[in-house]
């Protein structure tokens, strides 16, 4: 199970830079007025696969850390593309195009930051049970994670022996 999410880490990571590619090309020549918009999309852009890669270099807590910040940077690029295509400052189709790449990168960032109710098992399918409780009315969301521990293999015959 390792591997696989390792796996699906690194094409993460593989999107992010492509996504982050096309998008700083597509912005190299927005005119003057515009140009801290395209700057703010260069160093966002960027920041996608710079922090998916720092995260998967982590663990914990800091690995979250930085997921949430490459999925907050890659709706940051989202939202200025479409302000620059909407202002004619670049191609609408193409934006539109590397946008799509960028949505891509988000639902992997999404999974990955999620999976398994972002309790990591040791490949263990977990289920994740949140419970609204009110207290002093004041509402508080609990959540409990239950793993599913793999059954030990009974020996051919005992099936009745417990």
């Amino acid at each position: 199970m390792s591997n696989v999410l390792n796996n699906s880490n690194l094409i993460a990571l593989e999107k992010a830079l492509e996504a982050a590619g096309d998008v700083i090309t597509l912005v190299m020549k927005v005119p003057a007025p515009l140009k801290s918009i395209a700057d703010q999309v260069v160093r966002s852009a960027s920041s996608v696969p710079a922090n998916l890669a720092e995260g998967q270099g982590r663990s914990g807590r800091d690995r979250l850390h930085f997921w949430r910040i490459s999925y907050a940077s890659a709706k940051q690029v989202d939202n200025h593309m479409r302000l620059l295509a909407r202002a004619g400052a670049i191609n609408p189709a193409k934006a539109e195009e590397a946008l799509s790449t960028f949505d891509e990168v988000r639902a992997m960032t999404w999974r990955l930051m999620n999976r398994n109710g972002s309790s990591h098992t040791l490949g263990h399918p977990t289920l994740t049970l949140s419970l609204l409780a009110v207290a002093d009315n004041r509402r508080c969301f609990l959540s409990l994670y239950l793993t599913a521990a793999p059954r030990e293999p009974r020996p051919h015959g005992a099936e009745n022996s417990r």
